[in-house]
């Protein structure tokens, strides 16, 4: 199996849950439920508005992600979730929302007008 370089993530609030749901699915390991976890927006304050993630893809995955119709990845998707014992989706719509970058995680987020929010310090 190859991989890909480290590739840079981006999704809407919106989005989130639905997003998370499919890396159940796509991350080939467990906890992909957890990819989406850096919160973002433009001012680096609540709430946010967008939210992040820096990992590695198969490339498969990161082909389909570039290249699939929204039906043609449910698909690709659910074929995974079968062959992985996973629960099926029963939407992709976060791929509308998905914006893929390379490079230094926080120069990618700044381009994009987005600063990370930081835990309030304890």
């Amino acid at each position: 199996m190859s991989y890909t370089d480290r590739i840079n993530l981006v999704i809407t609030a919106a989005q989130k849950q639905n997003a998370n749901d499919n890396w159940k699915v796509l991350d080939e390991d467990v906890r992909g439920e957890l990819t989406f976890s850096v919160p973002l927006s433009a001012s680096g304050a609540n709430p946010p508005t967008h939210w992040g993630a820096s990992t590695v893809l198969e490339q498969a995955t990161f082909s389909a992600l570039a290249t699939m119709t929204s039906a043609q990845l449910k698909t690709y998707v659910n074929s995974l979730a079968t062959q992985r014992k996973r629960t099926a989706v029963t939407t992709v719509d976060f791929k509308a929302s998905l914006l893929v970058g390379t490079g230094d995680f926080y120069e990618y987020i700044a381009s994009l007008g987005l600063k990370r929010i930081n835990p309030p310090a304890i």
